[in-house]
């Protein structure tokens, strides 16, 4: 290095010019100062090596010398270690390293360690396992320095191994349970599940993905994103046969898979000739499995690509979705000699990767010998979060349970797994991975679930789905705790409200809540327009809280078409009056009243037969024709 220098200084410097020099200079004073360091470092080493005065001892019993001076200096663990010499360490001149799980250090991390704190840099061939070693060291000798580079380090490997990331995870979040503020190991927590998450297939050749625990990966699970899957592109000559035929036009299969669980590969665009001359593209899933994912259609220009027509579907469980790109008076824009380029991306669902990452550490693990189901999978993730094996149990282990939870313990053994089941999952911490994960799987279910034979009847409260909320809340067990809880989810306003069904009207009788909820929808569908200042009461949900505001009166996202019932007062009458007085009123109708006329006979039969409840004995109609439950209104 000396003589290095001295050449930089003899020979270059002179035949330079002087608009160079700076940075010549500068070079110079970098090599000087490395050299320095250099030196410092082998009296370092040299101090440690022939005057050692303490030793760090690892799990095979290996010492490495070290000195008291130096440890204390930059960690002040040590420091306060040494400032009592009455500490067994202290008097015994060493300390026996241990790592976070309380396993023995290796000697080969304990030697890396010296070498960083005297200043040298670790090889990129070291070890993934080493490196979480010497970051758990210095977390726990307090290496603040070390601690920090080190960590830089393993950030780039959990990207670069699925290996490292699964192992980083494990020791991460046993750092931040213990220690909540510790940055940098929240920055490793969130590569390494980052890592995890992105890795997909090739977690199955990885022997740590199956030594992850349930907190482990519902971590990754909340990293996993939405991840495409390119289409090859088709050239079409719109003056060939086929195309003039209408008939479609395959492009080549994708070698990709759309799952990382399933498989499915082959996925590919077809195009067809539409109504009017419009260009017709089918993004098709050959694979025959269920993958909820959504289709982006492009048509180009051969020769000029930024001359293009897109269109976007929506996620949906693929087969194939269908688009019109290009309508008949715009296909002369993207033709070359009668021929346009096509193709397109699908978007697979970040549910569905999460579905599938869950399943893929199920299968390693092998807790299960085949995928699970949907529906399943989000069984299996509850049992697994709240520890309640509820189908595994025996009549005394669930009353046993239930009692535990100041629950009632009779009924059926059906009636009794439906309560636990209902009061475990209600008890995963809200925020928490796993209840981001449970929330997860029930939006997959919901666009999987088609009102067929899935399982609702074990569908726990947080996954309930609208259209059989009457049922679910019938079921023998399910308290009307959990059932007021879950209602005001329901948007009530937008459902036909003007006749009740006798287990509707049953429900309201049974809970409370339920009845506040159908009265402030019927509220709001006589008033048309007032859903644009409407509030929603507030109501205790599953997570314990009253803060969440729920938009009753709003159609979901994907859902179209929906909007609130309006409820006039001939659809009132034509619902509550007896069937004598509903004749009359049809007759008037038919007899060209007019609407004015018939609409005034409703009202005034409408705040007539109102009044009949101030009465103890309403006027004595004909059985059949008295207000009888099946063709009432709640009022």
């Amino acid at each position: 290095m000396a003589e290095l220098i001295a050449l930089l200084r003899g020979t270059q410097l002179r035949s330079t010019a002087a608009a160079n020099r700076a940075a010549y200079d500068d070079r110079l004073r970098q090599l000087e100062e490395r050299l320095q360091s250099l030196k410092d470092q082998a009296g370092a080493l040299a101090a440690v090596a022939f005057d050692a005065d303490f030793a760090l001892v690892a799990g095979d019993g290996t010492k490495v010398p070290a000195r008291k001076q130096d440890l204390c200096a930059q960690s002040r663990f040590f420091k306060r270690m040494m400032e009592h010499d009455d500490s067994a360490e202290a008097r015994a001149g060493e300390v026996i390293a241990k790592t976070g799980d309380g396993v023995g250090a290796s000697a080969a991390a304990l030697r890396h360690l010296m070498a960083l704190l005297y200043g040298q840099q670790l090889q990129t061939s070291t070890e993934s396992a080493v490196l979480l070693e010497i970051c758990e060291l210095a977390t726990l000798w307090e290496f603040d320095s070390i601690l920090e580079s080190m960590s830089t380090m393993l950030v780039a490997s959990a990207k670069a191994s699925a290996k490292t990331a699964c192992e980083m995870l494990v020791a991460a979040l046993r750092h931040t349970e213990a220690d909540a503020h510790s940055e940098v190991w929240k920055r490793l927590r969130e590569a390494s599940a980052q890592g995890v998450a992105e890795a997909g297939r090739k977690l199955l050749d990885v022997s740590a993905f199956a030594d992850l625990d349930l907190s482990a990966i519902c971590e990754a699970m909340t990293h996993v994103k939405a991840s495409t899957v390119r289409l090859p592109s088709l050239e079409v000559d719109t003056s060939s046969e086929r195309w003039t035929a209408h008939q479609a036009m395959d492009g080549s299969p994708t070698d990709q898979d759309l799952s990382w669980l399933l498989g499915a590969t082959g996925a590919k665009v077809k195009a067809r000739l539409g109504w009017n001359g419009s260009v017709m593209l089918t993004g098709e899933n050959t694979g025959g499995r269920a993958v909820l994912a959504k289709v982006s259609s492009w048509v180009k220009h051969p020769q000029r690509p930024t001359n293009e027509r897109r269109a976007s579907g929506s996620y949906r469980v693929l087969g194939s979705d269908t688009q019109g790109v290009v309508l008949g008076r715009n296909l002369p824009d993207v033709l070359s000699d009668g021929k346009f380029l096509c193709g397109g991306d699908l978007e697979v669902s970040k549910y569905q990767r999460q579905y599938e990452l869950f399943n893929l550490w199920l299968l390693a693990s092998k807790r299960v010998a085949s995928p699970l189901s949907p529906v399943d999978s989000l069984l299996c993730l509850r049992g697994c979060a709240t520890g309640c094996d509820v189908d595994g149990a025996s009549v005394a282990e669930l009353q046993a349970m239930l009692e535990q939870r100041g629950l009632s313990t009779s009924g059926a053994k059906t009636s009794l797994q439906l309560r636990l089941r209902d009061a475990a999952y209600a008890e995963v911490p809200e925020g928490s991975a796993a209840a981001k994960a449970t929330k997860a799987f029930a939006k997959l279910v919901a666009r999987h679930y088609k009102g067929s034979a899935v399982k609702v009847k074990d569908l726990d409260a947080a996954s309930t789905i609208l259209d059989n909320t009457i049922s679910w809340a019938q079921l023998a067990g399910r308290t009307d705790e959990i059932i007021a809880k879950v209602m005001p989810l329901v948007r009530w306003p937008l459902v036909p409200l003007v006749q009740l069904k006798p287990p509707l009207k049953a429900l309201m009788k049974r809970c409370p809540v339920v009845k506040e909820l159908v009265e402030e929808a019927i509220g709001l569908q006589m008033k048309p327009g007032s859903e644009f200042s409407f509030t929603p009461k507030r109501h205790r949900l599953m997570d314990g809280s009253e803060d969440t505001v729920v938009p009753r009166h709003k159609k979901r996202k994907h859902c179209h078409g929906d909007k609130v019932q309006l409820l006039d007062a001939s659809a009132l009458v034509a619902a509550m009056l007896p069937s004598g007085l509903r004749t009359l009123v049809s007759a008037s109708h038919s007899a060209d009243k007019p609407a004015d006329s018939v609409r005034s006979i409703c009202q005034d039969a409408l705040c007539a037969l109102s009044c009949f409840r101030g009465f103890d004995h309403p006027p004595d109609y004909h059985s059949d024709d008295a207000f009888c439950e099946e063709d009432g209104i709640y009022l």
